[in-house]
């Protein structure tokens, strides 16, 4: 295949193989030659081509699946009727994505790693509360969020949900997620922003057992 042909498509290509090769294998087990040995004739160059390493190809993966891409970012056109609803539908759909966490969580060595966790923390803030930071406002707009400080709740969504349990979710026993998310619960329900429902709770805790059947497979 050229390297210059249907340089989208081939892209796609790559992750699709990748994809089903995380699932499948998880991250440790996934090198670029398997995934070259599954691509039908396409050349360790041209994946080089696009991508500069496995972690950057386990990157785009996980982007893709968040819903990540050139027409929609991750954070647009939510569902809900006010600003608070939008983001517990946001939040309790993407708990719900089990397999895109299957292939997170497959890279558990990297989740580990100093200057990986620092990675996801600067990515994770940045961008997460620029995509959420509107909808606090539109919450704050309508009267289903009570606060005068839109950045820096949407900073504090990031970090309590995403970092302080998400970049350890599978390394924590199933009853301390039940604590956290509880404790986040009543935190939230504290400062007027009742973000945290047992709807989202129980999301999560359903998550977490799939991931510890998931694991046990690599």
């Amino acid at each position: 295949m050229s390297r210059n042909k249907y340089p989208e498509q081939s892209r796609e290509k790559i992750l699709d193989v990748a994809q089903k090769l995380f699932l499948e294998k998880g991250y440790e087990q996934t090198t670029i030659q398997k995934i070259v040995n599954d691509l039908n004739g396409m050349t360790k160059g041209v994946i080089y081509h696009h991508f500069k390493s496995k972690k950057d190809i386990w990157n785009a993966v996980t982007a893709r699946m968040a819903g990540d891409s050139t027409q929609q970012r991750w954070f647009e056109n939510w569902s809900g009727k006010t600003g608070l609803e939008k983001l517990q539908r946001a939040l309790l759909r993407s708990l719900s994505e089990f397999q895109r966490y299957d292939v997170a969580y497959s890279a558990e060595v990297m989740l580990k790693d100093p200057k990986t966790i620092g990675e996801l923390f600067l990515k994770n803030l940045a961008e997460g509360t620029d995509g959420i930071e509107g909808y606090v406002i539109e919450g704050m707009q309508d009267g289903s969020i009570e606060t005068e400080d839109a950045h820096e709740l949407a900073e504090f969504i990031i970090i309590s949900i995403n970092l302080w349990i998400g970049i350890r979710f599978t390394s924590l026993k199933r009853e301390q997620i039940i604590n956290k998310f509880e404790l986040l619960k009543r935190v939230y329900d504290g400062i007027d922003v009742p973000l945290i429902n047992n709807e989202i709770i129980d999301m999560a805790v359903r998550l977490y057992d799939n991931l510890q059947i998931v694991q046990k497979k690599f």
